[in-house]
């Protein structure tokens, strides 16, 4: 008779230690999901876009790129928006929400926008046209070999 009870008791302790297990990994696994970060599939840079977030709270973020780093306070939940500006230069970017081993990062990579308007694509002016018409006549007359670069 003491067998059966002793193991009813083992057999209701590894019960409880399996429910014990259970309910911490589930724990572990709710609190490593209380933040996250959801970037954008493509990013254009000089392009805003959005970043969303899931949690609840607020938290710092970082934006580290190869031309540009931000931190700022965000609240969790909501989305954090990444202006142009931000982003105007292609390359990998990575997103910060949180500090030291807790971190949630995020990776992701902004490619080459249109080129800026170039100023400077406009025909010379009439005076640097007669400036150059009498450096190539000079260098006709005077035998000399010029060497344009």
């Amino acid at each position: 008779m003491t067998y059966l009870a002793n193991s009813r008791n083992s057999f209701l302790r590894r019960l409880a230690d399996v429910a014990i297990i259970l309910a911490m990994c589930w724990f572990a696994a709710y609190a490593a999901r209380a933040a996250e970060l959801k970037v954008p599939q493509q990013v254009v840079a000089g392009e805003g876009f959005s970043i969303t977030t899931s949690g609840s709270g607020s938290e710092t973020f970082y934006l580290v790129g190869p031309a540009h780093a931000a931190k700022r306070d965000v609240k969790l939940g909501e989305p954090i928006e990444i202006a142009g500006e931000e982003v105007r230069a292609a390359g990998r970017y990575v997103a910060l929400l949180g500090k030291g081993e807790g971190a949630v990062r995020a990776v992701f990579h902004v490619a080459a926008g249109k080129p800026a308007k170039v100023g400077n694509n406009r025909p010379p002016s009439a005076k640097l046209r007669s400036r150059l018409a009498r450096v190539k006549r000079w260098v006709r007359a005077s035998g000399r070999r010029a060497h344009f670069s």
